[in-house]
């Protein structure tokens, strides 16, 4: 992990907050007489908890299998696109489970939305921001590389009139002397 970028740490920390939040209580209700708490897999919104949890392990597996010494599972040109693809995805599908427990427990009676929901919101929103500002320092790392010339690195030779110390510059010319100009004795209109 210590060769990773700050970025690429963040990103993945922030995945791996959604997927933990998966796994923490979503949703509480009372049911005859009993608190019944629902993780983010269980219960209305199993089917996107269940999305969630798989889109941020495979974008944390796309860090960790490399790390570990296995194989790259994308190329690094689709790495950055594709993780946010992936993690825009995960972030749309924990906002629409929200949106789901809010409406749920506007309707039933002692129904609470848990912070395991906020959790994996909030960790699937900033690996969305992070995964956009990897893609778009790609992006602009590619547009430099087209104007990049390796050629242009190597110094030039040196000319032999360079070695040699060229000759101060002549002196300036000596300063011109004033002029006299007599606005009052010249008549203004002559031929007048």
């Amino acid at each position: 992990m210590q060769r990773l970028d700050l970025e690429e740490r963040i990103l993945n920390v922030a995945c791996l907050a959604g997927t933990i939040g998966v796994f923490l209580p979503w949703l509480s209700r009372e049911l005859e007489g009993q608190i019944v708490v629902f993780a983010g897999y269980q219960y209305l919104t199993g089917l996107l908890g269940l999305a969630v949890l798989l889109l941020t392990l495979f974008v944390l597996a796309v860090t960790i299998v490399p790390l570990c010494g296995g194989p790259e599972l994308l190329r690094h040109r689709y790495l950055h696109i594709t993780r946010f693809i992936i993690t825009a995805e995960a972030s749309v599908l924990s906002l629409s489970a929200l949106a789901v427990l809010l409406r749920t427990s506007f309707e039933f009676y002692r129904t609470e939305v848990r912070f395991g929901a906020y959790v994996t919101l909030a960790g699937c929103a900033v690996a969305t921001l992070y995964a956009f500002l990897l893609w778009q320092q790609q992006r602009k790392s590619e547009a430099q590389s087209v104007f990049h010339h390796p050629e242009s690195d190597v110094p030039l030779p040196e000319r032999k009139e360079a070695r040699f110390a060229s000759p101060p510059p002549p002196p300036p010319p000596p300063p011109l002397p004033p002029e006299e100009h007599h606005v009052h004795r010249q008549p203004l209109f002559p031929n007048v």
